[in-house]
């Protein structure tokens, strides 16, 4: 009984093992930042694996460029406590760019601007 509308379906879930292959991380600083609040707590499967979302490629993604410019792991612990805090904000939606914006006010540097921005 289809009313000839699709149903969204949900992307499917991805393993530490692709994560860890899609971003260049290892599975272990996968599981470090996920204990170090860099990343909130992952789901797990039935049996206890990680199961990450395809939304997480994203935080993780700005949180590799944050390693890029030397940041300190207790920074880049501050940019994620601002993320988590802000209920408004969605993965890869306004915290990355706030964060950005609160960076470069205390470096100097202008954010970058524009649909690709952070």
């Amino acid at each position: 009984m289809s009313d000839g509308h699709a149903l969204k379906q949900e992307p499917p879930a991805l393993t530490i093992t692709q994560v860890a292959a899609r971003t260049g991380l290892s599975a272990d600083t996968l599981r470090y930042y996920e204990r170090a609040g860099l990343i909130e707590r992952v789901a797990r499967t039935p049996h206890g694996h990680r199961s990450y979302a395809a939304s997480d490629l994203g935080w993780l993604e700005f949180l590799i460029r944050l390693r890029e410019t030397g940041m300190s792991i207790s920074r880049m612990q501050q940019y994620a406590r601002l993320r988590s805090s802000d209920a408004s904000a969605t993965c890869c939606g306004e915290a990355p760019r706030r964060a950005a914006t609160s960076l470069s006010v205390r470096s100097g540097v202008k954010p970058p601007s524009g649909k690709n921005a952070a």
